[in-house]
Parts: C-alpha cells; structure tokens; sequence
C-alpha cells in the first residue's frame, strides 16, 4: 500500500465511499507511473540493442525539435539515469547529492560510460527475455547458460556462468562512450536534461518531507493545541 493509500484509510473523518473514490485516484495514478517506467525501461533497452547503442543520450536536439521528441529523449535519459546510472555511485551519496547539484557534479564520465557499457552488454540478453515474456519480470533473470552479452564472455565446465573479462572491443568500447559522454555533457541540451531531473528530485523530496510532515501531526494550531496540557484550575 502506498502512502496515500494508507493516509486515506487511516482518516476517520472521511466516509467509506469517499475513501473508496480516492483509492481508485491514487492507485490509478500509481499503476500509470509504474507503467510508464517500464514502457519507457523497455524503449531504453531497445536503444542499448541497436548499434549505436545509448551513446547518444545526451545529444544536442535540433533547434526545431518537437515537444514529442523533446519528451521521448528526456524520458529515455531519465530511464538510464534511475535505472542504471544510480548504481554507479554509493547510495549515501546518491541520496545525498541528487536534490543538490546535477548529477554531472557527483556522477564521473567514467562512471557514466561504465553504465552505458554495462547496459550494453547484456541488451541483447535482455531484448530476448522481453520478447518472450513481453514484459519485464524483475525476479526473473534470463539464462545465464544462453547469454549473448555483447563485450564480455563467460567460462565454461565447472566453473560455467563466470564471466571472464571484457573483450578488446569492449574495452574499446568503453573508451568512445567516456568521449561521447564528456563531449555531450558540454550541450545545452544535456544541461537542461540535467537541471530538469534535479528539479524533479527536489519536488519529489519535497513532497516526501510533506508526507512525513503531516504524518507527524504537522505544525499547524490544531496539533499544537492537542500537545497542550489541560488546565483544570482554568474553569474554576
């Protein structure tokens, strides 16, 4: 249960039908986010698969962009960024670094290329397992035994599934994304991509320290009055 949900079932002052009629609200809006995530994981999967892989994810639009496709390409950085690229960096200074500065402040070009290249690799693992499942399953994995992951490759007999090491190519690799990245971080449109999700964190941030806020009872005269002790030489 979220914690709408559970805020909503917990006020006593508002009706079963009332109760029931935002349910449907919060849970709908829930269920859209998470299908939104996904859809838009899906399509930054498909980007890894293809040849030029996610080395553009950063790159200058056009100044004649549409709206759409100003959306697709901030949804897809966004997808990388909260799909992979949180993992490059330790999870104290993710939570503490996301609503203070761009992540180009705290996140390392080498470290953003080496989620790219992880991302990589195993698209084409991935790309098999949703087109077979046709959607993404996240306590499933694909076949370990069947892997054709891109740039790395796995031992055989006993010690079968231990992966081995990067191939040339994907050292290689590896070096072209940490170029691609450093020179997309200088563009105008990497710049807005990036103030543009930091302000989508502190609105998120905000609106936990809302919840929390309000869970305590809040600050407003009401709770502070209820703390207050009763007086009873007051009525006399």
């Amino acid at each position: 249960m979220t914690y709408e949900m559970e805020q909503i079932s917990a006020n006593n002052d508002t009706t079963d039908e009332e109760k029931e009629q935002a349910q449907i609200v919060v849970t709908g809006n829930y269920d859209k986010k998470n299908t939104a995530n996904r859809d838009n994981l899906v399509l930054l999967i498909k980007r890894a698969a293809e040849k030029n892989g996610v080395q553009d994810l950063r790159e200058q639009l056009r100044n004649n962009a549409t709206e759409e496709e100003k959306k697709r390409h901030s949804d897809l950085f966004n997808a990388f960024v909260n799909n992979c690229l949180v993992f490059m960096v330790k999870k104290k200074d993710w939570k503490s670094n996301r609503t203070n500065s761009v992540i180009s402040k705290f996140i390392t070009v080498p470290d953003e290329a080496m989620g790219m290249l992880a991302l990589e690799n195993i698209a084409p693992d991935l790309m098999e397992f949703i087109n077979s499942m046709r959607v993404i399953d996240p306590v499933s994995t694909p076949n370990k035994k069947s892997s054709k992951a891109k740039y790395t490759s796995r031992t055989k007999g006993r010690t079968f599934g231990t992966i081995r090491g990067w191939h040339n190519s994907g050292i290689a690799r590896y070096n072209k994304l940490c170029a691609e990245v450093n020179e997309q971080r200088k563009t105008p449109t990497s710049t807005g991509l990036e103030e543009a999700l930091l302000k989508e964190y502190k609105q998120e941030e905000h609106m936990n320290q809302q919840s929390d806020h309000d869970e305590d009872g809040g600050d407003n005269d009401d709770s502070v009055h209820a703390i207050i002790p009763y007086d009873g030489f007051a009525e006399i």
